[in-house]
């Protein structure tokens, strides 16, 4: 009995230890797949804000579309990229999901909204450069609720800081996307063409 007492806890350690090695070394308990890339950062971006921008004293919000491949069709992971004007502050983000009205734009209501707060951030080493600007691009990244979709339909993804002066990244890729966002200028109006792809990715 000593001796079975003594080879579990032996096996006990040995487990505990392996388990302390993976969180130090920070190697991944399970693989996180891209289930839709537009990740390619552009140089360029827009205001999209949950209320009223702090730097032109309106209101703007962005939207772009996407599609999930059958079996690839939850959601629980995304990542984007973005900028701020006057500097970096505490973050804010509302991750929005709406189903599309059947003319190529999100309904008016979302589907699904959810509270991201501060995500993890990091900075890329990159720059925003229009009209002169010389401002730095950050990555984010937010574990949210399992959100799981019909594959095969179209969608679109809101992102929305709540701080008044961020923008979201363009797309930087020619291959990425489909040159197509929407955009809104009033809190629960309606959306209509932006004409440009932004960067972000959908995991699981």
């Amino acid at each position: 009995m000593c001796r079975m007492k003594s080879r579990i806890s032996r096996s006990v350690r040995l487990l505990a230890a392996v388990s302390v090695l993976i969180v130090l070394c920070g190697c991944p308990l399970a693989a996180v797949t891209v289930i839709f890339d537009q990740g390619t950062c552009g140089y360029s971006g827009n205001y999209s804000e949950l209320h009223e921008s702090a730097i032109f004293g309106g209101i703007l919000q962005l939207a772009d579309d996407f599609t999930l491949a059958l079996n690839q069709s939850t959601i629980s992971s995304v990542r984007w990229w973005g900028a701020y004007r006057t500097g970096v502050v505490a973050d804010d983000f509302t991750i929005r999901i709406f189903e599309d009205n059947g003319l190529g734009a999100p309904q008016t209501t979302a589907l699904h909204e959810i509270h991201v707060g501060a995500p993890s951030r990091a900075a890329t080493g990159e720059l925003f450069e229009p009209n002169g600007w010389q401002l730095p691009i950050y990555r984010y990244t937010a574990s949210i609720p399992a959100v799981t979709l019909a594959p095969d339909t179209r969608y679109h993804i809101s992102i929305l800081n709540d701080v008044g002066m961020w923008m979201w990244s363009s797309n930087g890729s020619a291959t990425e996307g489909n040159d197509y966002g929407t955009s809104r200028t009033t809190l629960d109006g309606t959306w209509g063409a932006h004409g440009v792809d932004f960067a972000f990715q959908l995991r699981n």
